[in-house]
């Protein structure tokens, strides 16, 4: 077979996140009849043989750099490559699949635009909305990528304990940054986010509802209904969570957590009042509440006192504790124990030592 010079048009696209040129249409330079390339035989990486060969091909390529961008160019293919696009009758056939004629009588989104178009602002505004059109249509029909997916979402795996609205909230959010808008895809994914108890759910839940169930079914009435916590009990946590031990600048990063988990709206100055009002006395005396005005000069600010608490904790012992009554107490125990643990002294003076039992009970 003869070589042939044939019209191609390349463009960048996307594929899989990631940017990749396509070639997607071809025609003879003799004929006006335009062929297109299925979606899955468009990446330039299953045209290796004419990328290769081709110089013309590769310096268009290159030329690409944003997604949208495209060339119309015209190549000569040699016999070899010839055989690879073109059967005996020369008609249009890559890897065993003939291609689809593009007619004039297609729509809008259907139809190509050559560069020759008289009317510009028409041809781009056709191109566009091809473009757009091939992009969701790739991204409704390729396969999901279970394992980028999983690496790709920030999110915490669900154990049953946590908060379950403000997290299929922030599963909604994840899905929604991914542009995953389809139900099986959803239910799918939510898999892969689940632990303990929550995949006993999930099984159950699939034998009832099956992967072809509506999502909202899945969220709202087995979702939220099993996990949903309707009691007051995390309410009554966030609100009277307060400093017991260890650094303080833990103990204002979870309490907010938990302020926001149960009222996510609250404003920055009442979080500031729940968060100080748990910590000790002495801390609370030494925030200047005219020059904090955010949680985050909150944080800065206990992060210093972070440094100095072993020295108070030597100095008074109500770091320990809540309340001054019950440093009493365990004041008092630890006296206790200690009197407790003192060898008897009748015993030690009769020639008996090492015999641990109140003086008042000795024989």
């Amino acid at each position: 077979m003869s070589t042939k010079k044939v019209r191609i048009h390349l463009e960048l696209g996307e594929e899989n996140s990631l940017e990749v040129v396509k070639l997607t249409t071809i025609r003879l330079l003799s004929d006006d009849i335009t062929y297109f390339f299925p979606t899955n035989l468009q990446n330039l990486k299953h045209h290796k043989d004419l990328f290769d060969t081709s110089s013309t091909v590769k310096m268009a390529s290159k030329a690409l750099t944003k997604v949208g961008q495209y060339r119309n160019i015209t190549i000569t293919l040699n016999p070899e490559i010839v055989t690879l696009y073109l059967d005996e009758d020369c008609n249009f056939v890559f890897k065993n699949c003939y291609l689809e004629e593009l007619v004039e009588n297609s729509t809008l989104i259907n139809t190509p635009v050559s560069l020759e178009a008289t009317d510009k602002t028409k041809v781009d505004l056709i191109r566009l909305i091809d473009k757009l059109s091939n992009k969701l249509e790739t991204k409704v029909n390729r396969g999901l990528d279970i394992s980028q997916i999983q690496s790709q979402f920030v999110l915490n795996k669900f154990q049953g304990k946590e908060n379950a609205r403000q997290w299929m909230s922030n599963f909604e959010n994840e899905c929604e940054r991914h542009e995953i808008v389809i139900d099986e895809a959803k239910i799918q994914i939510l898999r892969l986010f689940l632990e303990h108890n929550a995949i006993e759910w999930y099984s159950s839940t699939l034998c009832k509802l099956t992967m072809h169930g509506a999502w909202s079914e899945w969220q709202n009435n087995s979702f939220l209904e099993t996990y949903g916590d309707k009691s007051w009990r995390t309410v009554y946590l966030a609100y009277t969570y307060k400093y017991i031990n260890g650094s303080f600048l833990d103990y204002a990063l979870k309490k907010e957590r938990m302020l926001l988990e149960t009222e996510p709206s609250m404003s920055d100055q009442s979080r500031i009042n729940h968060i100080v009002v748990g910590l000790p006395l002495d801390i609370q005396d030494r925030l200047d509440k005219e020059t904090i005005n955010t949680t985050e000069q909150l944080m800065n600010q206990l992060r210093r006192y972070t440094s100095i608490f072993p020295r108070f904790k030597k100095r008074q012992g109500r770091f320990l504790s809540v309340t001054n009554e019950t440093d009493i107490r365990l004041n008092e125990s630890r006296n206790q124990k200690s009197i407790e643990k003192r060898p008897c002294s009748n015993c030690e003076a009769r020639g008996y030592p090492g015999r641990f039992h109140p003086v008042e009970i000795c024989r």
